[in-house]
């Protein structure tokens, strides 16, 4: 439609005045009534043309509800809010499971009001508790329908990534005080509002929700507080900042299977997001926090490519295990024992310092591995001491679809290669997010004749965050019976492989 000079002057005037003032529509329609009296004799085209200028959807509401006539030209069975939605988020549409308009409607406003990154997650109370139920909710849905691409771009991924930076929902992560009253149930208003009986109806899907956007916590990470540590006599003295729940946090990582279970049962079906969450603490604080005790200057010397990213595919049910890759990178932590002795000491507050493996310069090294999956059965290898050590799989049916795999690192020279054997199986949703699988991993040493030697085993078992880009989990000497022994320590794998998306033909 042509649209002729006075309209594309009123345009250019309505836009300057959103720019200085965004509430100028919603205002001047309830201030002053006749200011809006040039929509009413616009055409329907018109009125969405005007929409188009809008950015925001805080913009667009504002506009809808600015006169009775373009509110009606804008009503919920009109194809504008359509296509506002798919400016914004991804297309929930699945196959043949096509959403109204009028559903876009509705989720549009929903997700405008309740993912707004003004509300505040360190606020109580019931009306706090009800947003921030909600708000979890959403983000939920916000990752089950993102959908990349063909050049690996996702709206939703990209308002997640943008919400993480601009909210302080994963800041409160970091606050001891906060954190705490979530974990003691001390919330009641959150309490009350979920389960009065079961308040880890909250608890769980917001320590899920916040292990799956960790990657998101390791990009423009300024805007999160991580105070520097001062050593003395091998203990660290904790200032009181956004890392503040790290003591705690590193006692978690290297406590063991019988006083930290990694599974909520028996059947290893459902994590413990407690101890999921703990885990994005402790290895974000090693990884953006500059220290030299730390892995900041290792990881920020990696090529971005091969740093920590997000899933890049719609998060789906799996019928099988999904191989997860070819090249991946990783570190593990250790403690000298009498550290580790001191950090499982009861009513001991302190930290203790972590040590990685070390190159050739005494720097912290992050290590490399190739995966290579192997799909004949007469090809594996698990003998009976890995199987006592790390079940592959503890139900039959998730057993049956296992995926097998091999992996092989190189080290510097005069330490042997590693080489390990270990399994990959499916997991159920989580706080109905999809994508989770089991992975469980033994490595070992040759001898000159090439023979398994065992001597220095040991078992590793975590969970692959959905999308199968990082390994969350904890390893433990083979002797050493199923973790619930001596010692066990944290590591985290994930997935190095350059990324290729096909070119439009």
């Amino acid at each position: 439609m042509k649209i002729t000079n006075i309209s594309r002057r009123f345009l250019r005037n309505l836009r300057s005045k959103l720019e200085l003032d965004p509430d100028f529509i919603l205002k001047s329609s309830r201030e002053q009534p006749n200011v809006m009296a040039p929509l009413e004799a616009l055409p329907i085209e018109m009125v969405w043309k005007i929409a188009s200028f809008l950015d925001s959807g805080h913009d667009f509401i504002a506009f809808h509800q600015s006169c009775s006539h373009v509110l009606q030209c804008t009503t919920p069975h009109q194809v504008i809010w359509r296509r506002e939605f798919l400016k914004k988020y991804d297309s929930p549409d699945r196959g043949q499971n096509r959403a109204s308009n009028s559903e876009l409607y509705k989720l549009y406003r929903l997700r405008n009001h309740y993912l707004k990154p003004t509300i505040d997650f360190a606020k109580i109370g019931e009306r706090e508790a009800r947003r921030k139920i909600l708000t979890v909710q959403h983000l939920i849905f916000l990752i089950l329908d993102s959908i990349t691409d063909e050049r690996g771009l996702s709206f939703n991924i990209h308002f997640l990534r943008h919400y993480c930076k601009r909210s302080n929902f994963l800041t409160t992560l970091f606050n001891a005080s906060i954190t705490a009253r979530f974990l003691n149930n001390n919330d009641r208003s959150v309490t009350a509002m979920v389960d009065p009986v079961n308040s880890n109806r909250f608890l769980f899907p917001y320590c899920v929700l916040a292990s799956v956007l960790f990657p998101f916590t390791l990009s423009g990470h300024d805007n999160i507080s991580s105070q520097s540590q001062s050593a003395s006599h091998n203990r660290l003295r904790w200032p009181n900042t956004g890392f503040a729940i790290f003591p705690e946090s590193q006692r978690m990582m290297y406590s063991n299977e019988a006083s930290v279970p990694l599974w909520r049962n028996s059947n290893r079906l459902q994590v413990t997001a407690l101890w999921l969450m703990h885990a994005t603490v402790f290895w974000r604080y090693h990884l953006v926090t500059d220290q030299p005790t730390t892995l900041y200057n290792s990881y920020n010397d990696l090529p971005r490519v091969q740093r920590i990213r997000c899933w890049d595919k719609q998060l789906v049910h799996l019928a099988k295990a999904l191989p997860i890759g070819k090249d991946w990178l990783g570190i593990y932590s250790s403690l000298r024992p009498t550290d580790y002795a001191n950090l499982q000491r009861s009513g001991w507050d302190g930290v203790v310092e972590d040590h990685f493996p070390l190159d050739a310069q005494g720097l912290p090294e992050i290590l490399r591995y190739h995966f290579t999956w192997i799909s004949d059965r007469q090809q594996v290898y698990w003998p009976t001491r890995f199987q006592q050590a790390v079940p592959r799989a503890c139900n039959s049916t998730y057993e049956m679809t296992a995926q097998h795999f091999k992996v092989e690192g190189r080290r510097r020279r005069g330490t042997p290669n590693f080489e390990a054997r270990g399994w990959l199986s499916l997991l159920p949703a989580q706080a109905q997010i999809e994508g989770w699988q089991r992975f469980v991993m033994v490595n070992f040493e040759r001898n000159q004749f090439g023979n398994v030697v065992l001597d220095n085993s040991f078992a590793h078992e975590g969970i692959v965050l959905p999308g199968g880009k990082v390994v969350l989990g904890r390893y433990w000497n083979i002797f050493d019976d199923q973790g619930n022994g001596q010692r066990c320590y944290p590591f985290i794998l994930w997935n190095g492989d350059i990324l290729t998306f096909p070119s439009k033909t």
